[in-house]
């Protein structure tokens, strides 16, 4: 009975994975016209369905993915996106929500400090959005394979 536990409790601890579907490390760099791409979101859908995996750019345009709270992405042929997050901003928030919330009629002497940080934010995020073209920002243009394992995947955008 003493080795029936400890052969299971072996096998948990090296094979067993909080996921139940395979995934494989993905990591790498992101560059646009040689620079490295910083504040940039990367995301990888399935092409087979699922549960699509993302992972943000840091100053030298390295990336880790992330599929929900684990490590990782799904085993599998991927469409890739890329689009630019400025900080304090949320992944996937609309360019246009400082109107929606604070108003475009409102004078700006008139709005708080936090609804004239919000929208020299959302100015920003137009400015960088520009950064990277719109062929990157939709499915379709980039697509990666992810392996059981490690991978790294490095894409090198060109801004024209």
């Amino acid at each position: 009975m003493r080795s029936f536990l400890a052969v299971a409790l072996l096998s948990c601890c090296f094979g067993c994975s909080s996921s139940s579907v395979p995934l494989g490390q993905v990591n790498g760099v992101i560059t646009i016209d040689g620079d490295p791409l910083a504040n940039a979101i990367v995301t990888f859908i399935p092409k087979q369905g699922g549960r699509p995996s993302s992972g943000a750019t840091n100053s030298q345009g390295e990336y880790q993915l992330l599929y929900a709270t684990e490590k990782g992405a799904l085993v599998g042929q991927h469409d890739v996106t890329i689009q630019m997050n400025p900080e304090g901003l949320e992944v996937g928030e609309e360019s246009h929500e400082a109107e929606s919330i604070y108003g475009s009629p409102n004078p700006v002497e008139k709005q708080s400090d936090d609804a004239k940080a919000r929208i020299a934010s959302m100015k920003s995020q137009k400015a960088a959005e520009k950064m990277v073209p719109e062929k990157y920002r939709k499915p379709g243009e980039l697509s990666a394979e992810v392996k059981s394992g490690q991978n790294q995947i490095n894409f090198e955008l060109k801004s024209t």
